[in-house]
């Protein structure tokens, strides 16, 4: 390991402020991770580590999982309590932290014939907590596979890494440039694939009454613009969650789109398969 004994080591520069993480650092895909129980996932995952930067106590106790991650001693970085805290985010970080390299995401086209389903898709979600939150509830209810479109934040972003808990290790991410063309592709490349998109809007299925298959992607929207009409129209179905407001309530009639994925993902992990 590597003693660290001044903030202004140009070695642990990435870590001086979770909040300050340059351009030039995001374009080169790396990320920071921190917090114990998502460095542990992270450790035990495929995903390349650059380095580590930790309390003695967090080495110690993440040792056997930094050799299987052949970390050399210069990559690991160690330094007492006092000079941790003084690090921007201690109390999210709690004195363990790493870099992390994310991996590329391929188009979802030439690789539609093996995406494992089912799936979900994200359209213009731009909340980085709410892209952690999501990614999480698919770590949750067994989805493998991520879709993201050109205007949603890359799940890969520090903080949604830390709300997914460390989720965003176990799935497959997928990017697509045009989603509407991509749904159409879809039709003829893999027929037995459905595609369904979650919205609240008059005249749709309603989610306690739709079978959705496990052959399926499903599609959320942010809560502002929600899912483009030309996606939509590309879409094999469009489903609603049924909203029983209170009647002093009675213009909440839609969830955080957070919460409406974890609701249609129970939906699918319990429901009959159409």
């Amino acid at each position: 390991m590597t003693v660290i004994t001044s903030l202004d080591d140009p070695r642990i520069a990435p870590y001086r402020s979770l909040r300050e993480l340059s351009r030039r650092t995001a374009d080169d895909r790396l990320f920071i991770v921190e917090n114990s129980k998502v460095i542990r996932r992270l450790l035990k995952s495929d995903c390349a580590v650059r380095s580590f930067f930790a309390t003695p106590h967090y080495y110690e106790e993440l040792a056997t999982l930094l050799a299987a991650k052949q970390l050399a001693p210069e990559q690991c970085f160690v330094a007492d309590e006092a000079l941790m805290s003084r690090i921007v985010g201690y109390a999210l970080h709690e004195g363990v932290m790493a870099l992390a390299l994310a991996p590329e995401m391929p188009y979802l086209l030439p690789n539609l014939r093996t995406i494992e389903l089912p799936a979900v898709c994200l359209c213009g979600l731009a909340d980085a907590e709410n892209v952690g939150a999501i990614v999480r509830n698919c770590a949750a209810f067994g989805v493998r596979s991520l879709v993201v479109d050109n205007a949603t934040c890359s799940p890969y972003l520090r903080r949604a890494v830390r709300v997914s808990l460390g989720g965003i290790f176990a799935l497959s991410v997928y990017r697509t440039e045009n989603l509407a063309e991509t749904l159409t592709e879809i039709k003829h490349l893999r027929p037995s694939m459905r595609t369904i998109a979650l919205e609240t809007r008059p005249d749709v299925h309603r989610l306690d009454s739709y079978s959705i298959s496990q052959e399926s992607m499903l599609l959320f929207g942010s809560e502002g613009a929600g899912i483009a009409a030309e996606v939509l129209a590309a879409c094999d179905a469009v489903v609603q969650i049924p909203m029983q407001p209170l009647p002093a309530f009675d213009a909440v009639n839609s969830l955080n789109v957070a919460a409406s994925t974890a609701v249609a993902l129970y939906h699918l992990a319990n429901g009959a398969s159409a």
